[in-house]
């Protein structure tokens, strides 16, 4: 570990940081590998939850393209369907 008088940033203006940002503060050191797999896996698990389809999102038709509908649809010159 670096002692506190080597520290460039101290832990608690990092985590303050880290709080304020909304993310995790995991201290590491490649020189000891302390906390290098732990945090990694923390990174893949947030990334793996933020891209799993949440239930409580409205699912919009924004550039959805409806293919074989009922040709009901009227695009204002007194044609139905898409042609």
């Amino acid at each position: 570990m670096i002692s506190s008088v080597d520290r460039i940033l101290t832990y608690w203006f990092c985590q303050a940081t880290a709080d304020k940002l909304g993310i995790p503060y995991i201290e590491t050191s490649a020189m000891d590998s302390t906390n290098v797999e732990a945090s990694f896996e923390e990174i893949t698990r947030r990334l793996l939850q933020s891209r799993e389809p949440s239930k409580s999102k409205s699912v919009s038709d924004k550039g959805v393209v409806k293919i074989g509908g009922s040709g009901s649809e009227s695009s204002g010159s007194g044609k139905k369907g898409c042609c």
